[in-house]
């Protein structure tokens, strides 16, 4: 006779049984291979995707690129990667590029809830948006690429979706342009003289707010918790570091703050 105890057993076995399958697919060079084909729009491999992984391309997508500087990284990006899959509405797909590194697709119907994705210890997870159908799998995995490529920069751990450095990990494809860029925009701004350093600060906080509440100088205040009459004087003397005015070239300047934020961030991580 079968008892309660022997149930939940043979379940647990089952579900263990189904991980230890899932992620030996994963570190399969054949299934390395059939993701680059689908990456490459491979129509055959489309449908082998549905057949041997019971994964479909045609449906939603949200990919994730898993990385760890860990010294046991590869175990910590299998339990990362099983994590997600617990975590995901249906079928997911995940495939080991190299010991340090796995991308991920979780599948995704309709109206089904996106994976709540929380990060392990030692892991950052670079996510890209919720797209749809072939070319949603490979611009997500697209966009989870590049936030990987910032993430690897900066050195940033824990989860980072692609909106919110959707700037800074474009312009990192090449850090050497992207320095350039920054410090032709900033001028002083972008590295001043070491008793300069607090005050450049504060200038690039105010310019960063103030571009973002849209040139108002008192919701940049109330934002700032400052008098408008300071940050008119801080402006003033953002202007004459940076040799022009705050509103000659707005955009360039505003992401040119951005990057020099993700780039401090990745010097106090050395």
């Amino acid at each position: 006779m079968t008892t309660w105890t022997d149930q939940v057993i043979e379940h647990i076995s089952a579900d263990y049984a189904q991980s230890v399958s899932w992620l030996y697919q994963a570190a399969s060079p054949g299934t390395l291979r059939l993701v680059e084909r689908l990456l490459e729009e491979d129509h055959e491999a489309q449908l082998k995707a549905r057949s041997d992984l019971g994964y479909d391309v045609d449906s939603g997508h949200l990919a994730a690129v898993l990385h760890s500087t860990a010294d046991d990284a590869e175990q910590v990006l299998r339990s990362q990667a099983a994590a997600l899959k617990q975590s995901a509405p249906g079928p997911s797909l995940a495939v080991a590029v190299d010991q340090a590194t796995v991308w991920f697709w979780a599948q995704i119907r309709g109206g089904e809830a996106a994976p709540e994705i929380a990060a392990q210890p030692g892991v950052h997870v670079s996510v890209g948006r919720r797209l749809t159908g072939p070319d949603g799998f490979r611009v997500s995995h697209q966009q989870a690429l590049d936030v990987d490529r910032l993430a690897r920069v900066t050195g940033r751990l824990g989860v980072t979706n692609y909106d919110a450095v959707q700037v800074a990990a474009l312009a990192v494809a090449d850090i050497p342009q992207c320095r350039r860029f920054v410090t032709a925009e900033l001028g002083r701004l972008a590295h001043p003289a070491p008793s300069a350093a607090a005050s450049a600060t504060v200038a690039r906080q105010t310019l960063r707010v103030f571009l973002e509440e849209g040139s108002n100088y008192r919701s940049t205040a109330r934002r700032l918790g400052v008098h408008h009459n300071t940050v008119i004087y801080r402006l003033q003397q953002a202007e004459k570091a940076l040799g022009r005015a705050v509103g000659e070239r707005p955009l360039a300047l505003s992401v040119a703050l951005h990057l020099h934020e993700e780039m401090l961030t990745a010097q106090r991580r050395e």
